[in-house]
């Protein structure tokens, strides 16, 4: 998933990250699997745009699910954001469904949010002063400058209450109303339940799939490709 142009290098999980409900999980390993399916981020040294992958909200309706989302800030991410970025990709859930791996370093996210340009658009959910979620929109080149990659990834802690949904909102926001962009795009688990429905519901349509596309737990993992058009 490589690119010519050096980049963005995809440090949110996967959508994936947000966590696609595992075969036989239930309860809170499926509340953390939700969560983590909001994030991408590209293999270690791939240099390239963003991927996507994000959170899904696990439909929890509890007031302090309610008031996390209203409280909850979305702004752009700062380069002072770096130790929270690595914070959320440590997440157990952020690890197992996305590319992120543990041996990561707070210095790798850091150079990754040095290195962002004009086309990368990332923002970041802060809860009480906190840096708890990130989502990334990293447009294309060229003949696919009308296009644009779509991730993100939601700290364990704070999955199931709708911020990923808000930071996917969000983005489109941009693409559709300030970028003009025909097309959104992205990756997911194809075990991502509930990252698959969140990325429904919010347009995207179900466009292929990448066999063997990743490896976990000593076995491959499928990918599937949706698109968002306008």
């Amino acid at each position: 998933m490589a690119r010519a142009r050096r980049s963005a290098d995809r440090r949110y999980p996967r959508r994936d990250s947000a966590g696609p409900a595992r075969p036989g999980a239930a309860g809170a390993d499926e509340k953390r699997a939700a969560g983590a399916a909001a994030g991408y981020s590209l293999p270690a040294g791939a240099a390239g745009r963003a991927g996507a992958m994000g959170e899904v909200m696990s439909g929890q309706g509890d007031g302090g699910a309610v008031s996390t989302v209203r409280q909850a800030l979305i702004r752009p991410v700062r380069a002072e954001d770096a130790e929270a970025v690595h914070e959320i990709r440590r997440q157990p859930s952020v690890v197992e469904f996305t590319l992120a791996v543990p041996s990561e370093r707070v210095a790798d996210n850091r150079r990754f949010l040095e290195a962002l340009g004009p086309d990368d658009h990332v923002l970041v959910a802060e809860v009480g002063g906190r840096v708890v979620g990130i989502a990334g929109l990293h447009v294309k080149r060229g003949r696919e400058r009308h296009c644009a990659w779509l991730g993100m990834s939601v700290h364990d802690q704070f999955q199931g209450r709708g911020l990923g949904r808000r930071l996917v909102e969000a983005l489109l926001d941009v693409a559709d109303n300030h970028l003009g962009l025909s097309r959104v795009e992205l990756e997911v688990m194809a075990d991502n339940a509930r990252a698959i429905q969140l990325y429904e519901r919010c347009g995207f349509e179900h466009e292929g799939r990448k066999r063997q596309a990743i490896r976990r737990h000593g076995a491959y993992v499928d990918a599937l490709l949706m698109g968002r058009l306008r």
